[in-house]
């Protein structure tokens, strides 16, 4: 550009800028701050540094956090300029919700708490340090937008508190709403939420499933300053709950050379703190959660010792010092916290009738089209009755008068229906007793469940809800639950052995070629091994990787390590071309052109010696007809899966496979992880199944849907107390309902037997009369 058009345009800038310095009433001119380049050489420096013959590695940087809105804080709590605020999240009281949508509660998604139906209540906790508390409660919400928004609301109560109203219009997304909540205290709190929400279109049972209303519990609570928790036992276990709860892990940060027992040790501390359960995971210094509010660093030094301190960015670290021969006691150091694992369920005692108020169940209220309520329940691990003997639920019950035609009740034993109860007739008062029975095969050693369902057509359903005054359902907590005693017996399965197992019991192989692999995993899942009243801890659980899979005794199981490695690993598809001759043309590997019927070579039918051959082969051989019926009669007289181990595994694919080989020893109990095996959700798993005690079998497949597979060999029940009169009638039963057809044959050889004396009675006298 030429000089000449360059002056008029900055002659016509700088007068610009002086006419609005003087429009402004005379000051400087101020320029905006130019941020200097940013030194990509650097080298981002952990928060929790290791010993320092621990050689560094480069760590990289990390987004910085997006500051939260602004919030009335409490003056001790209130956070420095410039330094971001911690969430102090919420937890469901009940720890074991279910992630499949349902009416009710559940967390379909990991920290998404879903309220699904018209009218939905529930229980949260959070933890709050030391300090005056702060006023503020925020919640992050989103609702759908099938909700009538001007009648849904949410009503919060803070530590049995009045009521506070929060309304429900985030209709596009979750949003964060600032609560009044002066009843908040430092320590353990509670909130009660009631959510009202009814459809604004629709009325029944579809509609309940329309409408629901979801919080993030990661990013709902109360916002406080890194600096509102001190360095310590009791400000450590706060922001350790708090971790586990808002990232579902606390961060062991070690060395890899430190010894497995001292990770155990420390992680034993953890979980004693998180009231029996902790989600840890091992990590390197230098991959460790940039924005953690609690980790554990463990480092050799010259002494046993624990600190605690605050990392760089605000991080509460608990420094655990051991020497090659020394660890520092744990026990006691962090105060117990609410448990974060389920609560054992209430055992019901068989022989005599059980109010459910005993089973920690009061009334059971249902205002919802569709309406739904478990009430979980255990029996004793050695009661087992599988004929046809009667349980009985005396039930007291009502429901509201003028409920539409076709409403009714559903009572269900471990998801079977055993009676359909009509509630359009003789409603608007409780009704007298109502005796149901229901066969005790339904029921199972361990955990159990007594379900209540209630379905209540909409009148119309093509009309929003009218409103209602009164409860639609009403269950008594005073209703009881009979269930007969039984001989103590016991399946053949590995849930006996998984229910003995303590932390004490997991280990790993010890001529195993990576042992640190296992060893690691050993560590994690014994943290998530919750405390299982009355085990008797003689159960151990061998860890091993898939290339240690020979180690596994599989003889017992019909397998081998080739099956182990074909379900647990799967390489990439590779596409073999057929070989050529050099310089030949290969043949393509596709057609385009169909061939015609009178170009295909000539089928010719097979002669008759032929097919007299194929017969008796089809009849005769190890897959002819002969074998299948043996097969299939082996198959009726012994319950268990169809198929042998090996076809059965062949058929699938897993993360993790569980194993108990050896019916002699059946508390030795095997797990072989795959390669990409997520270690926290595989320990999450089996911690699962061990409290539903569903694990009947000798094998189990955790597939890539984090779901159990369960394979049985169908071993007899043992029965463990001495046959006598009193018991041989139920343990006969039991036998003969595990296999008829077995017990069958049995009385068919017995009786023959008792034929034998007869007719040698027979013989005998017909030769002395002979003689004579």
């Amino acid at each position: 550009m030429k000089s000449w058009l360059i002056w008029p345009m900055v002659v016509a800038v700088l007068s610009g800028a002086a006419m609005a310095q003087d429009a402004g009433g005379g000051g400087d001119i101020v320029l905006p701050d130019i941020a200097p380049a940013q030194d990509d050489s650097g080298v981002a420096v952990p928060d929790v540094l290791p010993a320092p013959a621990m050689p560094r590695a480069p760590a990289t940087a990390s987004p910085e956090p997006l500051p939260p809105p602004d919030r009335d804080r409490a003056p001790e709590t209130a956070p420095q300029a410039g330094e971001a605020q911690w969430i102090m999240p919420l937890a469901p009281a009940q720890a074991n919700l279910p992630r499949a949508v349902q009416v009710g509660a559940s967390l379909p998604s990991p920290g998404i708490l879903r309220l699904t139906g018209e009218t939905v209540s529930a229980q949260l906790r959070m933890v709050l340090p030391q300090g005056a508390p702060p006023e503020m409660l925020v919640l992050t919400l989103q609702s759908s937008v099938n909700i009538l928004p001007d009648t849904a609301r949410l009503r919060l109560s803070v530590n049995g508190g009045a009521p506070i109203d929060v309304p429900l219009q985030n209709l596009r997304g979750f949003g964060a709403v600032d609560v009044q909540a002066p009843g908040l205290i430092a320590g353990e709190n509670w909130l009660d939420l009631s959510v009202a929400q009814p459809h604004r279109i629709f009325c029944g049972p579809e509609a309940s499933f329309g409408v629901w209303t979801e919080i993030d519990l990661h990013q709902s609570g109360v916002a406080l300053a890194p600096s509102a928790i001190q360095p310590g036992p009791e400000g450590f276990a706060v922001a350790v709950q708090a971790q586990a709860l808002r990232d579902g892990g606390v961060d062991l940060l070690a060395d890899p050379a430190t010894p497995p027992a001292v990770l155990r040790a420390v992680a034993a501390t953890l979980a004693d703190a998180l009231g029996g359960t902790a989600p840890v995971s091992v990590r390197s210094f230098y991959l460790a959660r940039p924005s953690a509010l609690a980790a554990v660093a463990v480092i050799q030094s010259d002494a046993p010792r624990v600190s605690f301190r605050r990392g760089a960015s605000g991080t509460l670290v608990m420094q655990v010092e051991y020497t090659a021969d020394a660890v520092p006691n744990l026990t006691g150091l962090l105060p117990a916290a609410p448990a974060m694992a389920p609560r054992p369920l209430a055992l019901l005692q068989a022989g005599q009738a059980t109010r459910l108020a005993d089973l920690a169940q009061g009334d059971i209220i249902g205002n919802t089209h569709y309406f739904r309520a478990d009430l979980p329940f255990r029996l004793a691990d050695d009661w087992l009755l599988l004929a046809n003997q009667k349980g009985l639920l005396q039930l007291r019950y009502g429901f509201a008068e003028g409920l539409p035609q076709g409403a009714i009740l559903l009572v269900k034993v471990n998801g079977t229906t055993v009676r359909l109860l009509p509630l359009d007739r003789d409603g608007g008062r409780v009704l007298p007793p109502l005796d149901i029975g229901f066969p005790t095969n339904l029921l199972h050693p361990g955990p159990n469940a007594l379900s209540f369902e209630m379905i209540v057509p909409g009148d119309p359903p093509d009309m929003a809800c009218a409103p209602r005054r009164a409860d639609m359902l009403a269950i008594l907590a005073d209703s009881t639950l009979f269930v007969p005693a039984s001989p103590r017996m016991q399946e053949a399965g590995a849930a006996v052995a998984l229910r003995n197992l303590t932390r004490e019991g997991v280990g790993v192989a010890t001529d195993a070629t990576d042992p640190a692999a296992a060893e690691a995993a050993g560590i994690v899942l014994s943290a998530m091994l919750a405390p299982v009243p009355n085990g008797n801890g003689q159960s151990r659980l061998t860890i091993v990787t898939l290339q240690d899979a020979a180690l596994v005794p599989l003889a017992g199981l019909g397998l081998a390590a080739s099956h182990l490695r074909d379900v647990l690993f799967e390489g990439p598809a590779i596409a073999f071309a057929d070989s050529a001759a050099p310089g030949s043309p290969a043949s393509p590997a596709f057609r385009l052109i169909e061939e015609e019927a009178a170009t295909a070579a000539p089928v010719m039918a097979p002669s008759l010696p032929q097919q007299v051959w194929s017969g008796l082969r089809d009849v005769f051989t190890s897959t002819g007809w002969f074998a299948r019926q043996y097969d299939a009669l082996v198959a009726a007289a012994l319950p268990g899966s169809e198929q042998p181990l090996a076809a059965w595994l062949a058929a699938r694919s897993g993360k993790a496979l569980l194993l108990q080989p050896d019916a002699a020893a059946p508390g030795d109990l095997w797990l072989v992880l795959a390669p990409d095996a997520d270690t926290p959700q595989v320990a999450k798993a089996i911690e699962d199944l061990r409290i539903s005690g569903l694990a009947t079998g000798e094998a189990a497949l955790l597939d890539d849907d984090a779901e159990w597979q369960i394979w049985s060999a169908g071993r007899m029940p043992e029965l463990l107390e001495p046959l006598g009169p009193d018991n041989i009638r139920a343990v006969i039963g039991n036998y003969a309902s595990w296999s008829p057809l077995a017990f069958m044959l049995a009385l068919l050889g017995l009786a023959l037997l008792s034929t034998l004396p007869v007719m040698l009675y027979l013989v005998l006298t017909r030769r002395r009369g002979g003689a004579r």
